[in-house]
């Protein structure tokens, strides 16, 4: 705003009026642009950072669950097996071997659900490259108005908002 009071008070001629307005509006919509691009990007981003989050854990939830029942049956099939008077050392065998079985798949199952680092370099990547576009987008439209302006004012072509002249 300092800058800006500083063109409006060097302008003397309609036309250097005209053109301090246009580069204030201007340099206000790339910025209003540029942070609308950097906000939605952001929101995008924690949108699909949450999404994967629930996805995993949702994947871990299965496979606990998964785990949970093939150890209730396994104990269940040991107790019928005693009920049924079954030799003890056949009945442990067998239920050390579902155990074991069930433990085995629990790790597959776990090693088989994506990594957090994994899920969250591609969202990463896009974010990244939104915000630059914004950013690149926002130097070019500054670099016109700048243009512009300096074309009205030759005397104070280095007084800019971004040299701090």
């Amino acid at each position: 705003e300092t800058h800006f009071s500083k063109l409006e008070s060097r302008a003397t001629t309609d036309a250097q009026k005209g053109a301090v307005v246009a580069f204030k509006t201007a340099i206000d919509t790339a910025i209003e642009m540029r942070r609308a691009a950097g906000d939605a990007a952001l929101q995008d981003f924690k949108m699909a950072v949450d999404q994967a989050v629930l996805d995993r854990k949702t994947s871990v939830d299965v496979a606990v669950a998964a785990l949970v029942a093939k150890k209730e049956a396994a104990v269940a099939k040991a107790k019928a097996d005693c009920a049924l008077r079954v030799e003890p050392r056949t009945v442990r065998i067998a239920f050390m071997a579902s155990m074991k079985s069930a433990r085995e798949e629990f790790n597959s199952a776990l090693s088989s659900i994506e990594k957090q680092k994994d899920m969250l370099s591609p969202l990463i990547a896009t974010r990244k490259v939104v915000i630059e576009k914004a950013i690149a987008d926002f130097k070019v439209s500054t670099g016109k108005a700048k243009t512009d302006l300096k074309a009205v004012f030759p005397s104070a072509a280095t007084t800019t908002p971004d040299t701090g002249s």
